[in-house]
């Protein structure tokens, strides 16, 4: 049995990713970022492996998406996110970022 440690981290003060524990190989894994931006219009997920530039992996508006092994949900009224992983990979060692794309409003 090999284990995957996954990582989190977030790019906003306001938001944080619940920490997880080891994640056994070929199991799923869940991700929880949550934010403090009330209006906003997409939530988005990164990868970034060692030594590597951050990857862009999926992004969601409302309800459910999915990519491959990735799917997310973004729940509004809590506004958070979770990032399914499926199938889980030694390749999926890494540290996941969320980000939140803020809904701009202008006063003419």
């Amino acid at each position: 049995i090999r284990q995957i440690q996954l990582c989190e981290n977030s790019t906003n003060a306001g938001d944080s990713i619940t920490p997880l524990s080891d994640v056994v190989h070929g199991d799923k894994a869940l991700l929880t970022c949550n934010h403090d931006i009330t209006n906003f219009n997409s939530m988005y997920w990164y990868v970034q492996h060692v030594n590597k530039e951050p990857e862009y992996i999926i992004h969601g508006v409302n309800e459910v998406d999915s990519k491959g092994r990735f799917s997310m949900d973004v729940d509004r009224k809590g506004r958070s996110t979770n990032l399914s992983i499926s199938d889980t990979q030694t390749e999926d060692s890494a540290v996941y970022y969320c980000a939140v794309q803020p809904t701009v409003t202008a006063t003419l």
